[in-house]
């Protein structure tokens, strides 16, 4: 009987290869598990998956479970896993790979391509499919080795959100393994620091993984050390004279703070691979110019580009670029996002002609990958004819990215309308765009746009913020730029001797005689609170309510100020409760305005008007005011971006759509500023300035443009005061304030 035993476990699985050592191997065991997987019931949570239903079947049991337990069991098992992490993490503290480290590949020969995978999330499935790709044209073999021409880079974020993390990095590693100096693994903020110890990983190692060990959290210790091995960044550099161009590749939450190029100037003009410590400087006299990035940043941004690559713009003179490649069931839900995707990276003679492209299968299809258009990797050009002929142009923007959702989003409709000019074979011109966040910080943003100006860049367009754009406000008094389409409505930048101004939205005053006025007509106010935020902002929206309470015969009204980024509302609620007004009027942003409500409990809100700006038409504050039962009527800059039939929307919502981007105001207002913005220059004959720039749009009176009528005011310096008064209902009211 111990015999028999004996022999079944030693020939359990024997008919399967060994553990994904072909890319057979691979593909069969794909087949044996379901890429279609449901959370488990009850949970609606996206953003961090649960999959326990699934890990459970997946969990051993039986001669699987005794086979891996004393490890016996061939093929794919946890077990085994276990092993090849422990052998690679060996090997690669050998290497040097046991502290803090960057990596770099000098001078690779033109000709040579790298694939760059995103950020892939336990996206298995898909992998395997890009794999299969990459070996019908012969790039790699079936037993996983890389073509000689070829590099292949993961940036990180390989593991979670998925059941299937274990077989993703699996198979990663085994590309490794075959492909020592040809496949590399990035470390994303997924794999740094312990991080992944809060995420969805940890779930499927204590459901695979608890009869290999003992751990509150199976295998982490044995996890953490190979993660540890893995790199920060990886860098592409050429040497040209006394510069080091360079493109950084990878993604996580210290990068920005840990990576300072320059200080391994001595290690990037190296030809080859390097393994660089963070920690040993090695500077020289030759200057790093980073020129493109290309990371993965999930938590940024609401959709993925279709083809999983998108252009982000400039950050401190090198082009971003954002990659994704994962399509699972978590970012179908979260993104629309459907297609396996990689990048490749062309390699020519000359870093400047260096390309980017991407290659992208829709996954509802299944008819095969699409190579994607070619882009000037480090410029974001486009490739076409006739590119020499083009006039370039480089503009700057601060706008707050990290502690207000709604700059994201116009980034969004900004770099949409750019792309579309790419594509435009007809453009005399090609814009590029460094938007840089801000964080809502005045000395900041001055900061970032004296550097602009240190650059050559004096044409800045759409920057956010009333306090922020006023920072630099000396800069456009001086001329040392003119300023376009900023997203503040701020009177104090609409006078007529600020000739370097020019506006597109209406002014917060403007928007205060509107509320108002709605306020005494529509909602028959008699009693109001003013909550508003105490600066140029908020005090602009009250200029205009001020007066037309006046104007009306109103009285009984409180002004409630608050302190721009507090967070504590106790005082000012006090009195409004006290004071118990029939309208309370938010002229605020829209993250104070949802801690008010917050704090002040919908119970007190009862019987009271509530009526905002047009900073209340931030969908998250919609969506909050909504869940609450609270109707807040408010103002937008814009028209309805869902339902408008006027041409310039139906034209933002088909290419917002076709890039399967989210439709808001924010990301209209974007579009709309770069349209104009860019019709302005189709208007100019020979070299672009600024001065003949103002100069179209001081001639646009009464303008018919794409179903908007721009009419320059001299005495505002804006080419409209258009508003659209959003009460729920799907038909926005048009308002055209009087002069």
């Amino acid at each position: 009987m111990k015999k028999m035993i004996l022999l079944a476990l030693l020939t359990y699985n024997g008919i399967c290869a060994r553990f994904f050592s072909t890319l057979s191997d691979i593909e069969q065991y794909s087949k044996t598990i379901s890429e279609n997987v449901d959370i488990d019931p009850g949970t609606i949570n996206w953003d961090d998956p649960r999959f326990n239903v699934v890990l459970q079947k997946l969990a051993p049991k039986g001669l699987n479970w005794l086979g891996e337990k004393i490890g016996i069991k061939r093929g794919f098992s946890v077990s085994n896993v276990q092993k090849m992490i422990k052998n690679i993490t060996k090997t690669r503290m050998r290497q040097g790979f046991n502290k803090p480290v960057i990596q770099n590949i000098g001078m690779p020969e033109p000709g040579r391509k790298f694939i760059v995978w995103g950020e892939l999330f336990g996206a298995f499935h898909s992998l395997v499919r890009d794999l299969q790709f990459l070996h019908k044209n012969k790039i790699l073999s079936s037993t996983l080795k890389v073509n000689e021409n070829y590099t292949f880079i993961f940036i990180g974020n390989v593991v979670s959100h998925s059941p299937y993390s274990l077989e993703t990095l699996s198979v990663v590693v085994r590309l490794m393994q075959a492909n020592p100096n040809q496949v590399f693994c990035l470390k994303g903020s997924h794999e740094e620091g312990k991080h992944w110890e809060d995420s969805g990983f940890v779930r499927e190692l204590q459901k695979r993984a608890a009869h290999l060990s003992r751990e509150v959290i199976p295998l982490s210790n044995l996890f953490n050390k190979f993660f540890e091995t893995l790199p920060l960044a990886l860098y592409i550099s050429q040497v040209d004279g006394d510069n080091i161009n360079t493109v950084r590749l990878g993604f996580n939450r210290f990068l920005s703070t840990k990576i300072m190029e320059q200080n391994w100037a001595g290690s990037l003009e190296k030809s080859g691979i390097s393994i660089l410590p963070i920690s040993e400087y090695k500077r020289i006299k030759k200057l790093v110019r980073l020129k493109a990035i290309i990371k993965g940043e999930h938590r940024v941004i609401k959709s993925h580009q279709l083809n999983g690559l998108l252009k982000a713009g400039l950050e401190n003179d090198a082009m971003v670029w954002i990659l994704f490649s994962s399509p699972t069931e978590r970012s179908k839900q979260l993104y629309k996002f459907y297609n396996d995707a990689v990048a490749q990276v062309s390699i020519k003679q000359f870093f400047k002609d260096w390309t980017i492209t991407s290659f992208y299968q829709d996954t509802r299809k299944m008819d095969g990958f699409i190579q994607g258009r070619d882009y000037n990797l480090s410029t974001g050009q486009l490739i076409r004819k006739g590119m020499k002929d083009v006039q370039h142009l480089t503009l700057g923007s601060p706008i707050d990215l990290s502690r207000n959702p709604l700059g994201n989003a116009l980034k969004e409709g900004m770099m949409l309308r750019f792309d579309m000019n790419e594509k435009d074979e007809k453009s005399k011109f090609y814009p590029r765009i460094e938007i840089i966040d801000d964080r809502y910080d005045p000395i900041k943003s001055r900061e970032i746009v004296e550097a602009f100006i240190a650059k050559g860049i004096n044409t800045i367009l759409a920057p956010m913020g009333s306090p922020t754009v006023k920072a630099y406000l000396d800069k456009v008094e001086d001329g040392s730029i003119a300023v376009f389409f900023p997203n503040t409505g701020s009177p104090e930048f609409r006078k007529p001797e600020l000739k370097n101004f020019v506006h597109l939205r209406a002014g917060f005053d403007t928007e205060g005689t509107v509320l108002a006025e709605y306020a005494i007509d529509k909602l028959k106010t008699e009693k109001a609170v003013l909550f508003y935020q105490d600066d140029t902002f908020g005090r602009g929206i009250l200029k205009g309510v001020n007066k037309v309470l006046k104007d009306r015969g109103i009285t009984n009204w409180i002004e409630i100020p608050y302190q721009r980024g507090r967070t504590d509302f106790k005082q000012q609620i006090d009195r409004i409760i006290k004071e118990r007004p029939d309208t309370i009027f938010l002229m605020s942003t829209p993250v104070a305005a949802e801690t008010f409500i917050r704090q002040i409990g919908v119970e007190n809100l009862t019987n009271t008007n509530i009526i905002g700006g047009s900073d209340m038409s931030d969908q998250e504050f919609k969506s909050f005011s909504k869940s609450k039962g609270l109707t807040v009527p408010h103002l937008n800059v814009v028209p309805n971006p869902e339902t408008s039939t006027i041409q310039i929307v139906e034209e933002y919502r088909k290419n917002a759509k076709d890039k399967n981007q989210v439709i808001d105001n924010f990301g209209l207002e974007g579009y709309i500023a770069v349209d104009v913005f860019l019709h302005a220059l189709d208007q100019i004959e020979g070299p672009i300035s600024n001065d003949k720039i103002i100069a179209v749009f001081e001639n646009m009176k009464k303008y018919p443009y794409k179903g908007l009528i721009l009419d320059f005011n001299p005495e505002r310096r804006s080419l409209s005061s258009d508003l659209w008064m959003d009460d729920g209902s799907s038909e926005w009211e048009r308002i055209t304030p009087k002069r």
